[in-house]
Formats: C-alpha cells, structure tokens, sequence
C-alpha cells in the first residue's frame, strides 16, 4: 500500500530510524529530511516531487477530502508547491520510489508548509511519532 508515510522522531534517533529501515526493509526508499535551508529545498525539489497517481488514487483522494469537507478532521493549513526551476527536466517519480519521509520535530515546525502539501491532492496515509510527549508540549526538549 502506497503512503505517502511520513516519521517524526527526536534528532538524537533520527539515524537509527533510518538504519532500521535500511536493514528491515531495505526495498523501502527513505529520506532523510534535515539540514540546511538550501538542503532541504533541493531534497523537495528532487527525491520529494510529487509521484505520478492514477485515476482510481485520485479518486481515493477526492473521497477523503470530501469526508473531511462534512465536518471531519480539519487541515490546518499548508501552501500550494511553488514550482521550482528544473522540476521539468526531472523523470517523472514513480510512486514506487516516493520514499518514506524521516524528519525531526523542529523540521515539522520550521517546514510544516511544506510538509501539509508534500503529495498535492494526497494526504499523508500513517504518521509515526516517537516519543509523542512531544505532541503535547512543543515546549519540551
């Protein structure tokens, strides 16, 4: 079953996260989303464009955002994808090859723009969250 799946973790697991994952499921592309600004925006602009989906996701798709629409659980907020130069040169992903996102809290907060829209039109399918303490009190270290 297709994502997109995204991981949030404490930076002092986010390589073991990664690790795990390389050696239980090794077939399972991961992305490591940290690091600089300009970093970050080449890893969205390159190993996180959006996949190509089929007709029958896109209906999948329109049926949760209607759900959503009748009272369900609210976005709260994001931006539309800017486009990015070069993004045309760029082979279509196959959404095989989206890899599972592994990121840290701060990178939420500081990209959470982003991160609401990766996939337009496709909301994330399962969100990890270790030591979801954090969830409670972003104030906590």
């Amino acid at each position: 079953m297709w994502g997109p799946y995204l991981i949030v973790c404490p930076l002092s697991v986010l390589h073991n996260w990664i690790s795990e994952l390389e050696k239980f499921a090794p077939s399972i592309p991961t992305c490591m989303y940290h690091g600089t600004k300009e970093h970050r925006e080449e890893l969205r602009r390159t190993v996180l464009r959006a996949p190509h989906l089929e007709k029958h996701e896109k209906r999948y798709v329109k049926a949760v955002k209607a759900r959503r629409s009748k009272g369900g659980r609210k976005s709260t907020g994001g931006t539309k994808r800017k486009s990015t130069k070069g993004d045309d040169k760029l082979p279509p992903l196959a959404k095989e090859d989206f890899p599972v996102v592994i990121t840290t809290y701060e990178m939420i907060t500081r990209d959470s723009g982003y991160l609401s829209n990766l996939v337009p039109e496709q909301p994330w399918r399962f969100i990890v969250v270790d030591e979801g303490h954090r969830l409670k009190n972003m104030d906590c270290k």
